[in-house]
């Protein structure tokens, strides 16, 4: 292998219904996933010293045990592969977003690595993405699936195709991190209620029906997060002044986003946020959603 490079894309959570704690310690999880044509970009290089070097754009992201890709490489490769791999990591999906960008880049590694070094150990992968992470199974994966348990429960839609992508989505990511354990403890604390089904937002998207879809988005994070983090809290007030609409949050945060099947509606949107949001500082995206 001289130099390989694959994208890593975001993942984005049309429904995320959290419902009983698990006796693992988990909570036991019902969502519907799609990817969003936002992408960190890895590349892949042999090096002649055995082991496992991860470079990143991203100051912030460790480079060692605790990063995602390495855990990938190393659980596939062993701590100390001869040749090693030289990895790096250039960030655009933001860290502690909801959007997955760890994960997905996780998933990316297994399968290229899998592939470039002909181990063979396709049947292995999913196995080894669980045990990275809770979204690393469905990044494996990717598409339009309904994924439970903790994650690792994945079921794709299959959903009748188009040549050119009919929903895009807008991503308003604010400069604010949102640790998922303090999520799930704000969850707990409120209590976790009987949540919905996501067959009415399935049933949308099979008829492209963007009113229903957006009537049928739901996310059991949106109320505890918004009430504890004011970037959030914010954001959500001002665009209800200005569009008459919430955005939905990904994951548990902080990234939010609105649909839309008009990129020009979003383009209008956008427009008009940069305008009213002087607090806090958000970087917005609009992108395809991959089905």
């Amino acid at each position: 292998m001289t130099e390989t490079i694959a994208e890593a894309y975001a993942k984005l959570n049309l429904f995320l219904a959290v419902r009983e704690a698990r006796p693992d310690g988990y909570h036991e999880l019902d969502m519907v996933n799609a990817e969003a044509g936002l992408s960190d970009r890895l590349t892949f290089r042999d090096r002649v010293v055995p082991g496992i070097e991860i470079r990143c754009s991203d100051k912030r992201i460790p480079l060692d045990h605790r990063n995602l890709v390495w855990k990938a490489a190393s659980l596939l490769l062993g701590d100390r592969p001869d040749p090693g791999i030289d990895i790096k990591i250039e960030k655009r999906i933001p860290v502690g977003a909801g959007l997955g960008g760890g994960s997905s880049d996780a998933a990316v590694t297994l399968r290229t690595l899998n592939q470039v070094r002909s181990l063979g150990r396709d049947r292995d992968l999913p196995e080894l993405a669980a045990q990275i992470g809770s979204d690393v199974p469905y990044s494996l994966v990717g598409g339009l699936c309904r994924c439970r348990g903790r994650g690792e429960q994945i079921e794709r839609i299959e959903i009748p195709q188009s040549s050119e992508p009919w929903l895009h989505v807008l991503l308003i990511l604010p400069n604010v991190a949102v640790r998922t354990a303090y999520a799930y403890k704000w969850l707990d604390e409120r209590g976790i209620g009987n949540e919905c089904q996501p067959s009415a937002l399935l049933d949308a998207i099979e008829k492209r029906n963007i009113g229903q879809i957006r009537d049928s988005l739901h996310n059991s994070f949106d109320s505890v997060v918004s009430e504890w983090v004011p970037q959030i809290k914010h954001i959500k007030a001002v665009m209800k002044t200005l569009i008459g609409r919430e955005p939905q949050l990904s994951g548990s945060g902080s990234a939010m986003f609105l649909l839309s099947d008009q990129v020009g509606e979003l383009s209008e949107v956008r427009d008009r946020l940069r305008d009213g949001l002087d607090w806090p500082l958000c970087r917005f995206e609009i992108a395809p959603l991959m089905f």
